[in-house]
């Protein structure tokens, strides 16, 4: 993670509490929607969406959604150039007109000295938009090849070029002019072939075309008078794609980001990645003093960490990368609001990244401390790692720039005693806890209680997990979700499995016989992420639909899952469920076919009605039953309990060795399975209680499924 020695813990822990913060942050901003990914040495550690992706028809956000990315396109441009530079068709110090004649046009003589580096580093003077910009407001197309020329032979330098930096969008249209010079292709049509396919970005275009506009999130102003105006964006950007073409998903940035590591040589060679990521200026006083500027990238410093990447804006999207590229490891983050403040969540992200990179080992002693607060004055969330413990503002972007320091009192007492405190030093932190945990704590004098509000639910693991490792490290997980009329609830449920910390899984979404508009948001979600597949039935019987979905997974024409997981359209799992539950059965032989564990149900405020612990024994402890035995009986004589069916996970191996012959014979008598399902006694292999959140409707009691955290 950027330092020597981070160990697995410090991921897990950070991965956890920005799931949480970033829940609760969705849920009490005044915003749309957004995605966040996290990138980390060879894969994808996080992604996850809040909010929502259409305000009028109540489309929840997903990872992939696709968003516009604006003057991120310009790192992509970038690559590009560096490219031909390493294969010796361009040259970082070519004057521009030598590959592109008609610049020689230009009435000021001063446009032909113009190097392919300044254009790159903005310090070319070129203006930034030309004498007409109505098309970035959305008023007219955008120009195409031969309208960029003529914009270009009809501007001025704004500055003399190589003295100081001036941003151009202007001058990477001429990027884009040098790459198709250079490579004897359209600039789509190369960057397509040569740095978004060998990057892995399936999911991104370099300017828009018809077949990804069903993906699209939609975008919106900023808020104005209590309302926010769609700016509809579907438009193609033509000759500027260079500069603010691409759309893509926050998780493909990363992927982009990934190229550029130094360990990476997917897209370009080693000196040229430093040369495109080297200083080319830094602006040291004056407005915007402290903006640094690479070739087509921005150099962003996040405490005493480099960081590389680019900000994009267009239309009512919002968005940023950043990446180390020596600790490879890179953030992004992609917004459909015009106000979203993408430049301080990425900032945020990183200094929780780094805060428990710093901080966390494998003690954990302070643990049981985690936990936000709110009052009716104020909100602060208390962050143990291994033996520190911080107190930060949730509320803000960063939270980790201003943290508070608290030192043991006691076992239930923590006192303030950052240095120079003026308003806190000294203060007390005296904790109440009960069965489930934190109760309460007086903060320096006012009571606070733990939060439980958010979608989805905002709770942070208490106590480091480690992600599944050996032979479960790369576990297929067939997750099953009947769904039937619960269209207020199924984006929640899905939201869930979407936020796992586990990522290898696939979901099935079967029909089960829902009348409502049900259906059609699990079909959104279908169409938008490939690992989640709608399956109909007829209907016929109420519990039909975990056997149909049994049949698809189990299905012979295909590989069989690892493992198989059941939730409810209308329940929820904590995101680390997949990876607990995994953790925990990679510690049992294979005589044991399952695991389970407790859950909570809550009302609409997130609070408690009752927990399973006391009576899961009595569904499964004292009973050795095989698996055959707790069937889907399509009869409902002997069905799981909708409270139980979200808690368990199974080997796949042992659906396969019976679901043909037993699982679908409600009324036969049903044969010992070979496997026990869990010895005489042991109850929940120690998961605790924890309570968490939902997000539903006043009248809806729904059950979260609890695995890891809690004391």
């Amino acid at each position: 993670m950027g330092v020597d020695g981070v160990n697995q813990a410090a991921l897990v822990e950070a991965l956890a509490f920005l799931h949480s913060w970033l829940a609760y942050r969705a849920h009490t901003e005044d915003i749309c929607g957004f995605t966040v990914a996290i990138h980390h040495d060879e894969e994808i550690v996080f992604s996850a969406a809040y909010g929502r992706a259409n305000l009028a028809t109540d489309e929840v956000m997903t990872p992939g959604h696709m968003l516009g990315a604006g003057s991120q396109s310009k790192m992509v441009a970038s690559t590009a150039v560096c490219q031909l530079v390493g294969s010796g068709l361009l040259g970082f110090e070519d004057r521009v007109c030598a590959h592109i004649p008609w610049l020689s046009a230009h009435s000021d003589p001063r446009f032909q000295d113009i190097t392919v580096r300044q254009v790159l580093s903005h310090t070319a003077g070129v203006t930034r938009e030309g004498a007409d910009a109505s098309h970035w407001q959305l008023e007219k197309p955008f120009p195409d090849e031969r309208a960029l020329a003529r914009m270009v032979l009809a501007s001025d330098l704004a500055v003399e070029s190589n003295t100081r930096p001036k941003y151009s969008n202007l001058a990477f249209g001429i990027v884009g002019q040098l790459v198709r010079a250079a490579s004897g292709r359209p600039y789509v049509d190369y960057v397509t072939e040569h740095v978004l396919q060998p990057a892995g970005m399936e999911s991104t275009v370099a300017d828009l075309a018809p077949e990804v506009v069903p993906r699209l999130s939609a975008s919106y102003a900023g808020r104005i008078e209590g309302t926010r105006r769609r700016i509809d964006c579907q438009v193609a950007t033509r000759a500027l794609a260079p500069a603010t073409g691409l759309f893509t998903t926050a998780e493909d940035m990363c992927r982009f980001a990934a190229g550029h590591y130094w360990s990476d040589q997917a897209l370009i060679g080693s000196a040229l990645r430093k040369e495109a990521h080297r200083s080319q200026w830094v602006l040291t006083t004056g407005y915007d003093a402290g903006a640094e500027m690479g070739l087509g990238f921005q150099i962003m410093t996040v405490g005493d960490r480099r960081l590389v990447g680019h900000t994009g804006s267009f239309g009512g999207y919002q968005s940023a990368t950043f990446f180390e590229p020596q600790g490879a490891l890179a953030v992004s983050v992609m917004a459909n609001f015009r106000d979203a403040p993408v430049a301080k969540m990425i900032r945020g992200v990183f200094e929780a990244l780094h805060h428990f990179a710093r901080y966390t080992n494998d003690s954990g002693a302070f643990a049981r401390y985690n936990v936000r607060l709110r009052s009716t004055l104020a909100t602060v969330e208390i962050v143990a790692t291994g033996d520190r413990i911080v107190a930060v503002n949730p509320d803000d972007w960063e939270p980790f720039t201003f943290a508070e320091e608290l030192a043991l009192v006691d076992p239930a007492t923590l006192r303030v005693v950052t240095p120079g405190s003026l308003f806190h030093e000294g203060e007390l932190a005296r904790y109440a806890f009960d069965d489930a945990g934190v109760r309460s704590v007086n903060y320096g004098g006012f009571i606070m209680r733990p939060d439980r509000g958010g979608n989805p639910p905002a709770i942070r693991v208490r106590s480091a997990q480690p992600m599944p490792q050996g032979r479960h490290a790369d576990a297929t997980v067939s997750v099953i979700m009947p769904v039937g009329r619960i269209c207020p609830w199924l984006g929640n449920a899905v939201e869930s499995v979407v936020a796992q910390t586990y990522g290898d899984w696939q979901l099935v979404l079967v029909d089960d016989g829902t009348t409502d508009n049900t259906l059609a948001v699990a079909r959104s979600w279908a169409d938008r992420d490939s690992r989640i597949t709608l399956v109909p039935t007829d209907h016929a019987k109420v519990n039909q639909a975990p056997n149909v979905g049994l049949d698809h997974v189990c299905a012979s024409d295909r590989a069989a899952p690892d493992f198989v997981a059941f939730l409810d359209g209308n329940d929820m799992w904590r995101p680390e469920f997949l990876a607990t539950t995994l953790l925990r059965l990679a510690g049992l032989d294979n005589s044991f076919i399952g695991v389970y564990c407790n859950s909570t149900t809550v009302d609409a405020h997130g609070e408690p009605v009752f927990s399973n612990l006391d009576n899961i024994d009595s569904v499964f402890g004292p009973r050795e039953g095989s698996l055959g035995a707790h069937n889907f009986d399509e009869m409902m004589t002997s069905a799981f309990s909708p409270d139980v069916m979200g808690t368990l996970l199974f080997r796949g191996a042992a659906f396969r060795s019976v679901c043909d012959s037993i699982l679908h014979l409600p009324g036969q008598t049903l044969p010992r399975c070979a496997h026990a399902f869990f010895p005489r006694g042991r109850r929940s292999l120690g998961f605790p209680t924890t309570c968490s959140s939902s997000g539903t409707a006043p009248s809806k009691l729904a059950t979260i499924v609890l695995a890891g955290g809690g004391t």
